[in-house]
């Protein structure tokens, strides 16, 4: 079977969890957010971060880049995978703190 498949079967199989497990700060309980939720509290706390502390200029010279995010990647995605997410970490939300594990 190719990866293609593979990924695919993960995708539409009828045993995949559709809940995430959720535990606000200071709270000792767990509460299970559907993904939608989840991933637009991901998306809201990236781009809060990224506006908090992104600069534009330093000395006057254009710098447009964040410190206060960064990304690990990981040896399964391939060489096409690492390059979008390069470049939308790089080019689109000005990370500069970047780190892919090659393959073995």
């Amino acid at each position: 079977m190719s990866q293609g498949a593979d990924t695919f079967e993960l995708h539409t199989h009828p045993g995949r969890l559709k809940k995430v497990k959720y535990r606000r700060p200071s709270s000792r309980q767990w509460e299970e957010l559907d993904q939608e939720t989840a991933m637009d509290m991901v998306a809201d706390r990236l781009w809060e971060s990224r506006e908090r502390t992104f600069q534009e200029t330093r000395d006057g010279e254009s710098l447009m880049q964040t410190t206060a995010i960064a990304h690990l990647g990981g040896a399964t995605l391939d060489i096409e995978e690492n390059y979008l997410i390069k470049k939308l970490f790089t080019a689109g939300l000005g990370m500069v703190c970047l780190s892919n594990q090659a393959r073995i």
